[in-house]
């Protein structure tokens, strides 16, 4: 699952600032991924906790996933939404025309 989430990331963000606030998300829900298995394992494989045990860890993971998401997520800050991915910015590239930011289609330059 890590290999994956990590892997699909591509070329999209490589080299934006996005990449080490989505490569830090990756590897956190990876690592919730496997504190919810290892609850279950040890509820009830092992049978080491109680049910009482088991909830309140599937609170706590719960919350440690949803809110350091959260966090990270808010604390990117809006100077991440500023600007194209670098593969966006390459993908523009191959349009005709004028553009600074965004796809801007520019009229007069079709005119034929």
């Amino acid at each position: 699952l890590g290999g994956v989430t990590l892997g699909v990331m591509g070329d999209r963000l490589r080299m934006s600032r996005l990449q080490a606030v989505f490569r830090f998300l990756a590897t956190w829900c990876t690592a919730c991924a496997t504190c919810y298995a290892l609850v279950f394992y040890l509820s009830e494989v092992a049978c080491l906790i109680t049910e009482e045990t088991e909830i309140v860890a599937y609170v706590l993971v719960d919350c440690a996933f949803v809110g350091a998401a959260s966090l990270v997520i808010s604390s990117a800050g809006p100077d991440l939404q500023v600007g194209l991915l670098p593969a966006q910015e390459a993908e523009l590239s191959l349009y005709p025309g004028p553009h600074s930011h965004g796809f801007y289609p520019n009229p007069d330059f079709y005119d034929d």
